[in-house]
């Protein structure tokens, strides 16, 4: 195990707290009990909604005692959050990973669209690229479906 808080196997991590920008913030995690999947702590519109009390934990505490050396794929989809998890998190924790898919959710709320540019230009600088995939659900967005990747990683090398 790599924490309490964590589920693990030798491939993966699963987190039972919420992941954000900073640890120990108490957070409103809005539940559609309507959905098996839907929860955020952004966007209360569930007809049917349940709201937990619970405190975060960030990413790099989480990936405190994980194994050392580089890790192959971040998977963010966290409902609006992924602006608090980028943004805050620093720089070597995200150069561990030579892979991070992020869903950006200004497809719901395009007063977010500014913070994308914000997130690529960071990721950028910390050496990843971007590829994007748009959808025009609701407010649509031109990088719906985002993963950054390091170029010289692709190539088969790795350097941290």
């Amino acid at each position: 195990d790599w924490s309490s808080d964590v589920c693990s196997s030798d491939l993966y991590g699963l987190c039972t707290r919420p992941v954000a920008g900073i640890s120990n913030q108490q957070v409103d995690f809005i539940e559609d009990v309507d959905s098996p999947y839907n929860g955020t702590t952004k966007y209360g519109w569930f007809t049917n909604q349940v709201v937990h009390k619970l405190v975060t934990i960030s990413l790099a505490d989480l990936l405190t005692d994980a194994p050392e050396g580089p890790l192959d794929i971040l998977k963010v989809d966290v409902e609006g959050s992924e602006y608090d998890i980028l943004l805050n998190t620093p720089p070597e924790v995200l150069q561990r990973f030579t892979q991070i898919t992020v869903e950006f959710h200004d497809f719901l709320d395009p007063t977010v669209r500014p913070q994308n540019a914000i997130v690529i230009a960071r990721m950028h600088s910390l050496g990843f690229e971007h590829v994007s995939k748009p959808i025009n659900y609701m407010h649509g967005s031109d990088n719906y479906d985002t993963l950054f990747y390091k170029p010289q990683q692709i190539n088969g090398s790795y350097s941290a």
